[in-house]
C-alpha cells in the first residue's frame, strides 16, 4: 500500500482546490510560496475551525491559527474554504497509464489502491515514492 505524507496531501489539495497550477507544472509550482488564511482545516482527525496553511517549494511549511509568515508572501483568503487530506479511491485499475493518476489527482485524489498493478508499474511507483524519482510518463510497462 502507498503510504502518503500529510502535508504532502494538505499541499496538494490546497494547490488544486486554489487553482494553482500543481501535478502537471509541478516545476512552476516549487519555488511559489503563499498562505492560505482563515480556512477551516480538517486533517481526518481533528478540526481546526479557522487556520492557515504555509506552502513553501511544493510542500508545507506550517499549519495553525495565526501563522507569522513573512510579508512577502502571498496571502490567499481562505474564508467560507474548507482545506481537507486528499481523498482515498480504494478500488482502482490503472493498467500502468500515468495519465490515469494525473487525473485522480488533479480531482483531489491522493492516493489509490491499484486492483492489477503491473510488477514493474508497481515497482516504478514505490521507486518514485523513496525518493528516487523517475518522473510520471517515462515508463513503458511490458505486461
Amino acid at each position: 500500500m502507498r503510504k502518503v505524507c500529510l502535508l504532502n496531501i494538505f499541499a496538494t489539495l490546497a494547490l488544486a482546490l486554489l487553482n494553482v497550477r500543481a501535478p502537471a507544472q509541478a516545476q512552476e509550482t516549487v519555488n511559489q510560496e503563499f498562505v492560505i488564511r482563515d480556512a477551516r482545516i480538517f486533517d481526518g482527525s481533528h478540526v481546526i475551525p479557522q487556520g492557515d496553511v504555509w506552502v513553501q517549494n511544493g510542500a508545507i511549511k506550517a499549519v495553525g491559527p495565526h501563522l507569522n509568515v513573512p510579508s512577502g508572501v502571498r496571502s490567499i483568503d481562505g474564508t467560507g474554504k474548507t482545506l481537507l487530506a486528499g481523498l482515498i479511491d480504494a478500488h482502482v485499475h490503472t493498467m500502468a497509464m500515468d495519465n490515469f493518476l494525473r487525473s485522480a489527482r488533479a480531482l483531489g485524489v491522493t492516493t489509490e489502491l491499484d486492483m492489477g498493478a503491473a510488477p514493474r508499474y508497481a515497482v516504478k511507483i514505490e521507486t518514485e515514492q523513496a525518493g528516487q524519482r523517475e518522473p510520471l510518463g517515462q515508463f513503458t510497462a511490458n505486461v
